[in-house]
């Protein structure tokens, strides 16, 4: 199991994009829509993993999907961190131990291409704190790493560490063992910090980064 990405709520992804690419130089790419949730993203790719910046573009969608409300009310004070995804060695394993159905979902790139993958969990990543799981049906045009030509990242990009809050044990338990750069830390359930490797640097992300204004700091 590993991390597989980290989710920033926006309340505008273009301007999250551009304070990150302006403070840290870290480049993004468009993504694409979900309309089943009334949200779109955009990319930061960090080698095999990425930084979602996640936002609401269907107000009235978003509003009757639960991943939508989240994404909304996480971002209400600015840019925040909302979650994280883990990948696991087998889903359908995982999904079994835990009794958790699964769901698809999709979003259309740029070149009308279509990615599509399976989420399981996402109620308690929701509610609890917990990171929700994840498989791709195909990794191909996900990183967005050949819209990158101007600025592509270095070989040594990804996700340092990441700090989660809550009760260790319940975290423990519900990914079946430890994940590489996963640190539990005191505090409330969810995401406190996230550290990304890039431009040969670790930049660290608080877990409300836009208290002030919506700026990144």
């Amino acid at each position: 199991m590993r991390i597989d990405h980290v989710l920033l709520a926006s309340r505008n992804i273009d301007d999250s994009a551009g304070r990150l690419h302006s403070r840290y130089g870290l480049c993004s790419v468009r993504g694409g829509e979900h309309p089943q949730w009334g949200t779109a993203n955009r990319i930061v790719p960090l080698g095999s993993q990425y930084l979602e910046i996640i936002g609401v573009t269907d107000p009235a969608r978003a509003e009757q999907s639960a991943l939508g409300r989240w994404v909304a009310a996480s971002a209400g004070k600015g840019d925040a961190l909302a979650g994280f995804m883990v990948e696991p060695n087998d889903f359908d394993a995982t999904c079994d131990r835990l009794s958790l159905t699964q769901v698809p979902g999709e979003r259309t790139l740029a070149d009308g291409t279509t990615l599509s993958w399976r989420l399981a969990g996402l109620g308690e990543a929701i509610t609890q704190g917990l990171p929700c799981f994840i498989a791709w049906d195909g990794r191909s045009g996900l990183d967005g790493l050949d819209r990158l030509d101007e600025h592509p990242p270095p070989d040594d990009t990804g996700i340092a560490w990441l700090e989660v809050g809550g009760d260790a044990a319940a975290l423990r338990h519900w990914l079946g063992g430890t994940v590489d750069g996963l640190r539990p830390v005191d505090g409330p359930p969810g995401v406190r910090r996230v550290a990304l490797r890039a431009n040969s640097e670790t930049i660290v992300l608080g877990e409300h980064p836009g208290m002030s204004g919506g700026e990144l700091r």
